[in-house]
Formats: structure tokens, sequence, C-alpha cells
């Protein structure tokens, strides 16, 4: 099946929903495998501040009546493992970094917690878009982390699978590769 181009009106769209704080993790750090997305960079600006009275009387007896100015971001199993089946079809225990790495975890309530004071929300423009088959790659703009103005975002059944550049692909197989051969 031939490639076509997205119409202005699908690239609107597309931009609409990168830039939501839902869908804008998919693109805060470029993989060429969705399961290499840092979680917690996904779920930074996405899972917002949904803590229980519990919790909020617990922080602030923890830091009493001045608690530092940050926001503090939650997500429970089920919520992560929901949110990843419908974006990317996979679970949280098919990502290798899982969410441990920058959250911290508590068994009550099977829940991660992340305290930040910023964002890591990332404008994009969507300049242009292919659909084939079953599959959008949409070229976006903006000021990623990675330093690159640009990149690829790839779209299978609707579901994310990459966000990268050819570059980045090169360097992160490389990478990889030299990874595995050091165990």
């Amino acid at each position: 099946e031939a490639a076509s181009e997205l119409t202005a009106e699908e690239l609107a769209e597309w931009e609409e929903r990168l830039n939501s704080t839902e869908l804008n993790g998919f693109v805060s750090h470029m993989y060429s495998d969705v399961r290499y997305l840092p979680l917690g960079e996904l779920f930074y600006n996405h899972m917002g501040d949904p803590l229980t009275d519990s919790e909020r009387a617990a922080f602030r007896a923890a830091w009493g009546d001045d608690p530092p100015m940050l926001d503090i971001s939650a997500v429970t199993r089920r919520e992560a493992d929901a949110f990843l089946l419908e974006h990317t079809g996979l679970a949280l225990a098919d990502f290798p970094g899982s969410l441990d790495a920058q959250w911290s975890y508590s068994r009550e309530g099977d829940r991660w917690y992340f305290f930040h004071g910023d964002t890591n929300f990332t404008p994009v423009t969507v300049t242009g878009g292919v659909r084939q088959g079953d599959t959008i790659v949409l070229n976006l703009e903006g000021q990623f982390s990675s330093g690159l103005p640009a990149g690829e975002l790839t779209v299978t059944d609707g579901k994310f699978t990459s966000f990268t550049t050819s570059l980045y692909t090169q360097v992160e197989a490389l990478a990889r590769e030299r990874m595995d051969s050091a165990f």
C-alpha cells in the first residue's frame, strides 16, 4: 500500500493531541522502541496531583504548615497499566525501567509518587505526516530533551511505537550493543 500525506486537518488534530498533558509525555524523550521511554517522564505531567485526603494529611504532617512548593504526581499500578495498554498496547511489566528509578513506591495503595517543582512539557509543532496502512509517521519540531530540534513519531494501530531520528536510533543501538557486550 502506498503512503499518503495526512491532511492539514489531521496534522492539526495530532498537534492538539500531542500538546495535551495526557499525551505530551510520549515526546518528552526520544526512543526507538516505546519500551525504553522513561516511564517517570511519561507520567510526569499526565497523572497530575491525585492524592487522597489521607495522603495529603500525611504530607502535611511530614512537612508542617509550610510544605515545599512542589507538585506531587501519583499513579497506581492499575492506572499505569490501563494508560500504557491504551496508548502502547503494553503493560507496566513490559517496560524494563518501570517507575522505580525516579518515583517513590508505597505498598499502601500500590502507588508511586514523584515530587517535582517544574514541568517536562514539550510543546511540539507537527510539520508533516504520512499514513501507510495502519502506521502513521509524524514529523515534529520542538525543544526536545535530546537537544535535537526535530523527530519522527511513529504510531502503529493507534499505539505509540517510537519517537526518534535516524541519528538517535544509530546512537541508541550502539549504546545498547556496548551495554550488552559488557555483561
